[in-house]
C-alpha cells in the first residue's frame, strides 16, 4: 500500500465519521454520553431539579470543591431554549442544600435552602417571571 492510498483511506473513514456524527436521528447517538463529556473538569457533582410541573423549568446545581453554580433552564421540545446562571450563589460562596419551587401567577418561586461559609443556614427566595429568566430577584427569604 502506497502512502497516497493510505491517507486517502484515511479521508475516507474520517468523511465517513463525520456524516455519520451529523446524521439525524443516528441510532448510535447518546446523548447522556455526550453531556456527559461537556461537563466541566473541576465539577464534583452536577445534579438537575425540576421546576413546578409545566413550567419547562429545571435548576441545575454544580458543585465545585470550593463553591456551588446555580444555573436556570428553560427547556422545551426536549432541548435547553435558555440557561441563565444566578450568579449571586457563586460569589457568595454559599453551598446549596435543597431547592424547592412552585408557580405563580408571573411565573416561579423557588425556595434555596443555603450553608453559608460560615455554617449557617440560611434560605433565599428566587423569583423568575414567565419570559424573561434572566430579570430573576434573589434574596433572602423574608419569613
Amino acid at each position: 500500500m502506497t502512502a497516497k492510498s493510505s491517507i486517502r483511506r484515511i479521508q475516507t473513514a474520517a468523511l465517513t465519521l463525520l456524516i455519520a456524527a451529523n446524521a439525524p436521528g443516528d441510532a448510535r447517538a447518546d446523548k447522556i454520553a455526550d453531556a456527559a463529556r461537556q461537563f466541566p473538569v473541576d465539577a464534583l457533582q452536577i445534579a438537575a431539579i425540576s421546576g413546578p410541573t409545566d413550567s419547562g423549568l429545571r435548576f441545575v446545581i454544580v458543585r465545585l470543591a470550593d463553591r456551588d453554580r446555580l444555573f436556570i433552564q428553560a427547556r422545551g421540545d426536549g432541548k435547553t431554549q435558555s440557561n441563565i446562571e444566578v450568579s449571586e450563589v457563586e460569589t457568595s460562596g454559599d453551598r446549596i442544600l435543597d431547592i424547592r419551587s412552585e408557580s405563580e401567577v408571573t411565573g416561579t418561586t423557588a425556595f434555596v435552602d443555603t450553608l453559608t461559609v460560615d455554617g449557617n443556614e440560611m434560605t433565599y427566595e428566587l423569583f423568575l417571571e414567565e419570559d424573561k429568566l434572566d430579570a430573576y430577584i434573589y434574596q433572602p427569604a423574608s419569613n
